[in-house]
């Protein structure tokens, strides 16, 4: 028997979590496919750096309280880069607010979700399980499970991650693919002696060095290498890597133990339409980027909730993928897309390499937009998430 439904969203990640939770209350019935267990957590010891505009979505989504305690405020962000010059401190007091953004655990945060998610009753619970293949016609989509389950759909949500299987079996390509040839090395570093609430992004020859505040006594490390050296660097013991990071950092004599790392693999990718036909894209699907700035999971979000907004808006009997519906999100996210994306490649490639003359040229722009009110603040605002329309968000209680 095919059931029926208007909304499926595919993936239980983060961003996957988050639309079916916006989407509570909506005219519309939502059925989620995820391969886990919504209950089963992921073992993702990664933090995510949440702008100062992320972290008041996730409260006016009434998600902000359950992970509150968690979440460690970013007060300052000190940008410099390794053997040259020059320095960029963003302050929130510069801004007029308590803080530029948060660090929050993975792991808060799909808590936080799947205990939302399991609490509603208006939501189809297709987990565990994972699509096996789709076809889609003028009037709908038939998603047909692993288990052999089948479902009829008016719009699919690809939120299912990099490797995106709804991506594939839709057909659509991949307009661009760059290889950065680099791994992130993520950890995290317990010690003393740092200023509290200060995140360093430190950009080094070969990639740059995030240390972000979990607490007063612990750092969550995001250490780019080349791939060249990405076996060396796992291979060191605890005291031998934090000396390197240390030394790359300059804040050596502070660290005193390491959790185990894990390697991920750094490209940019962004496939060639977000929206085609019945079937959007969202989160690592549609694109991932490089971890510079930490903006990936900061666009996932708005366009996440630019999407819950514009499906809590349409009648009882309209159509969730109608031509004015993909329009407007275009139109709604397009720009904050190719601005967020071409500022975190740009940076990624101009901090990298050891040239004497290229470091100089780097170390002034750096001191100048220090020096320079309007331009330290514009870059502030960046980190923070403004600059662009922001999605209208409801929470679903």
């Amino acid at each position: 028997m095919v059931e029926h439904c208007d909304v499926v969203v595919v993936g239980g990640g983060l961003i996957g979590a988050t639309l079916v939770h916006a989407l509570h209350g909506a005219p519309l019935r939502t059925a989620w496919v995820e391969r886990r267990p919504v209950a089963e957590l992921p073992d993702d010891p990664r933090s995510t750096a949440l702008a100062q505009v992320s972290a008041r979505l996730l409260q006016d989504l009434g998600l902000w309280d359950a992970i509150s305690d968690d979440a460690c405020a970013i007060e300052t962000v000190k940008v410099s880069q390794q053997g040259h010059f020059g320095s960029v401190t963003l302050s929130a007091s510069d801004m007029g607010v308590p803080a530029l953004g948060y660090v929050v655990p993975n792991r808060a945060l799909a808590s936080a979700l799947a205990a939302s998610v399991v609490a509603r009753s208006d939501v189809l619970d297709l987990s565990p399980d994972a699509l096996a293949s789709l076809s889609e016609d003028d009037d709908g989509v038939l998603l047909t499970l692993e288990s052999g389950r089948q479902i009829r759909a008016s719009l699919v949500v690809a939120a299912d991650g990099g490797q995106s299987r709804v991506r594939d079996c839709a057909g659509v390509a991949l307009g661009r693919e760059v290889a950065f040839d680099q791994h992130a090395v993520v950890a995290e570093i317990t010690g003393a002696g740092w200023p509290p609430h200060v995140a360093w992004e430190r950009f080094c020859p070969y990639g740059p060095l995030a240390l972000l505040p979990l607490d007063r006594n612990r750092l969550s490390v995001v250490y780019t290498v080349p791939d060249a050296a990405l076996e060396r660097v796992v291979a060191l013991d605890d005291a031998a890597f934090m000396q390197e990071v240390g030394e790359r950092s300059g804040l050596t004599h502070h660290f005193v133990s390491v959790t185990p790392r894990q390697a991920f693999p750094l490209v940019a990718v962004s496939a060639e339409s977000a929206w085609q036909g019945r079937i959007v894209l969202i989160g690592n699907a549609v694109r991932t980027l490089h971890p510079v700035a930490g903006q990936g999971f900061n666009l996932a979000l708005r366009d996440c909730l630019t999407l819950a907004e514009l499906l809590r808006e349409l009648g009882p009997d309209a159509d969730p993928a109608a031509p004015h519906v993909a329009a407007q999100y275009r139109r709604r996210r397009g720009a904050d897309q190719r601005r967020t994306a071409f500022a975190t490649e740009g940076l990624a490639r101009l901090f990298r390499g050891e040239s004497t003359v290229l470091g100089h040229l780097r170390g002034a722009g750096l001191l100048l937009t220090d020096r320079f009110a309007p331009a330290r603040r514009t870059l502030a605002r960046q980190f923070m998430g403004l600059g662009g329309r922001l999605p209208l968000v409801k929470s679903p209680d």
